[in-house]
C-alpha cells in the first residue's frame, strides 16, 4: 500500500516469487481506468477512488505500520534520516501517522 510519507508498505507478507501489485487509486487520475488485470478485486480505477478508500488503506497501513522497525529494509538507505526518526516517532505514539488521503490533489 502506498502511505503518506512517500514509500509503499507491504501489508501482508510477500511470498518468494509472488508478483508484487499496486491499487492505482491513490494516484489522482483524472479520468476512470482499467489497468492490465492482476488478479486482485478491483478491476477498475476511478478519479475518487483516494476519497472513497483512504479510510480502509489508512486502516491497513496503520495495522501494519510498527512492523517497519522488525522487518528486514534492504532499501533503508533510501530512506533519510529525518524520515527515519518520524517512522520511529509514529510508532512510538508521538506522532499520528498521516492519511494517505494527504496525497489527494485538488484542481
Amino acid at each position: 500500500m502506498s502511505t503518506a510519507h512517500d514509500f509503499e508498505l507491504a501489508i501482508r507478507n510477500i511470498q518468494p516469487g509472488e508478483e508484487l501489485t499496486n491499487d492505482y487509486g491513490y494516484l489522482n487520475v483524472i479520468s476512470p481506468f482499467r489497468p492490465v488485470d492482476e488478479g486482485t478485486k478491483r478491476k477498475a480505477v476511478f478519479p475518487d477512488d483516494l476519497l472513497n478508500f483512504y479510510k480502509s488503506w489508512d486502516e491497513k497501513v496503520q495495522n501494519v505500520f510498527s512492523d517497519i522497525i522488525w522487518q528486514q529494509q534492504p532499501l533503508k538507505p533510501l530512506i533519510s534520516d529525518e524520515l527515519w526518526d518520524k517512522i520511529h516517532s509514529i510508532i512510538e505514539g508521538r506522532e499520528e501517522m498521516e492519511s494517505i488521503l494527504v496525497n489527494y490533489f485538488r484542481e
